[in-house]
């Protein structure tokens, strides 16, 4: 059993922190935000406004050094007796992981985007921060961007006029945002972009053969072959197929269920109002059944906000952050659009499970409000999108959710999950083309612009897709160790919650009653 009050827990937390601090003042924005999902979430406890993060030469071999000497420390710990072995694996795989994207990957060489991702997050945080934050960054932009411009080197065309539309809408952001016109920020932009004319492109945008496998294995943690993935992905297909269908069929009998999703009736109101009623709703559902933790429900503000225009050629049409705090206090759910038109999606009740509760924000503000420091601030996309896409499961098991429309529409979210991972991973092993991807979205019922904007999107995060189908078979197959132990869907919710964002691994064990192997809090807070 791992002992909280141990020497050697305590030193392995000590070294996380000091691991999170240094990647923080190193990696400034990536660290504050959930936007970059490598990335632990951790702000300095010195906060300068002043510095961008480096991903110079330089700034990566300290990174490479520092980190060599960290794994020698947590494979110490991890081989004592008193510590958790889970903790100290899960430290060395985010390590690792940071490793192998800046020296095989390299997306911070091929990505314009991702620098601009960054140089939008950094300037809305410090908007937020007050006008000294402000000031501080505006003044740096120039030499951010003349950095990114050094480090960035031949590109796909794809990445290259990604990055051009990104930086466009930047500088429309820019205009439109007086604190940001200051010095010579928007110069500096548009000279970004004209060096990035300069820069040679080719075509070929895969990541090399071997590496899509070990970033779907290791680094995203499905733990799983890409034959294997492929093959899971296949059978939710076929399983969510035959389910939509025989929803349809109560719905209107002998119709397909591609007819049926085109007629069904859109839901009539306010967008922000229709959600922000779910969101109620949901919060009191969760509090009733003994989801989480009542005194941090109550607390939760929930903001509902369109996404920033800038970020809407790399982010999905919904998302949902919360702020690295502790303790935690609320989050925002982001929507593409919202404006007095703006029409609510017709699974808007199960897009906002997903991303508030019991999805997202319930799980973010539980990891939150941990008091083991090491778990708190790492959040992983297996777990994280695995989580929030089964979490609309239960609340059929709950009975919140019964109709058959709504089944019907599980049904298709599952789906089209799974489809979006199955194009994730056949535009990455080179089985398909962007042009064919998008065509086959086209040929299921989605708009040609969307289904474009969608695999141009997938080109820049290899594997990402693949979180929610195989993430939310990893929480069902637990889920149901869980329940053969008698054990009712609010306990393991709970533990779910009470555990951080662990292995699945070591969830399993969790589920066959042997959690007391796996210390997780110092004061249990359910």
């Amino acid at each position: 059993m791992c002992d909280p009050d141990t020497r050697d827990f305590m030193v392995l937390q000590r070294l996380a922190v000091e691991i999170y601090e240094d990647l923080a003042r190193q990696f400034p924005v990536c660290m504050a935000s959930d936007e970059f999902h490598f990335f632990p979430q951790y702000v300095a406890a010195e906060r300068d406004w002043s510095r961008w993060d480096d991903f110079s030469a330089e700034a990566l071999q300290a990174f490479a050094a520092k980190a060599a000497g960290w794994h020698r420390q947590l494979h110490t710990l991890a081989t004592r007796q008193g510590v958790c072995r889970c903790d100290a694996a899960l430290l060395a795989r985010v390590l690792t992981t940071l490793d192998e994207q800046f020296n095989e990957v390299q997306f911070h060489q091929i990505q314009p985007t991702f620098y601009l991702t960054v140089l939008g997050i950094g300037l809305a945080e410090a908007l937020e921060a007050g006008t000294e934050a402000v000031q501080q960054r505006i003044a740096t932009v120039p030499d951010f961007l003349k950095h990114a411009g050094a480090i960035l080197q031949p590109m796909p065309r794809l990445f290259r006029d990604m990055g051009l539309e990104m930086a466009q809408r930047l500088i429309d952001w820019f205009a439109a945002m007086k604190s940001l016109t200051a010095g010579s920020a928007p110069e500096a932009l548009a000279a970004f972009c004209a060096h990035l004319q300069t820069i040679a492109v080719q075509e070929d945008f895969l990541p090399r053969p071997d590496l899509y496998p070990r970033i779907a294995a290791e680094h995203m943690g499905c733990d799983m072959t890409v034959e294997a993935i492929a093959d899971r992905l296949q059978m939710e297909i076929d399983e969510t197929t035959d389910l939509m269908q025989q929803a349809a069929g109560q719905l209107q009998p002998g119709a397909g269920w591609r007819q049926v999703w085109a007629h069904l009736p859109a839901p009539g109101g306010s967008a922000a109002d229709l959600y922000q009623r779910s969101i109620a709703e949901l919060r009191g559902h969760c509090r009733q059944q003994g989801f989480g933790a009542g005194h941090i429900l109550d607390r939760l503000n929930v903001h509902i906000e369109a996404i920033p225009d800038y970020l809407l050629p790399v982010r999905s049409s919904a998302a949902f952050s919360m702020r690295p705090e502790h303790p935690p206090t609320g989050g925002t759910f982001y929507l593409q659009t919202l404006t007095g038109k703006t029409r609510a999606s017709l699974d808007y009740r199960l897009l906002a499970a997903h991303e508030t509760f019991p999805g997202h924000c319930l799980l973010d503000s539980h990891r939150w409000n941990l008091d083991n420091r090491l778990r708190r601030h790492l959040e992983f996309p297996l777990f994280y999108e695995g989580w929030a896409s089964f979490a609309e499961e239960l609340l059929f098991d709950t009975g919140y959710f019964a109709a058959p429309r709504d089944r019907f529409l599980i049904a298709l979210r599952r789906f089209w999950r799974a489809l979006r991972g199955k194009t994730d991973l056949e535009i990455h092993t080179g089985r398909t083309t962007l042009t064919a991807a998008a065509a086959a979205l086209v040929a299921q019922g989605l708009d040609p612009s969307s289904a474009d904007r969608m695999v141009r999107r997938y080109a820049l995060k290899p594997g990402y897709q693949l979180a929610y189908t195989i993430g939310r078979c990893q929480f069902e197959a637990c889920y149901r160790v869980f329940r053969d132990r008698a054990k009712t869907t609010a306990e393991f919710v709970r533990t779910v919650l009470l555990l951080g964002e662990i292995d699945f691994a070591d969830l399993q064990t969790a589920a066959q009653d042997k959690i007391g192997s796996i210390w997780n809090l110092k004061g249990e807070i359910l």
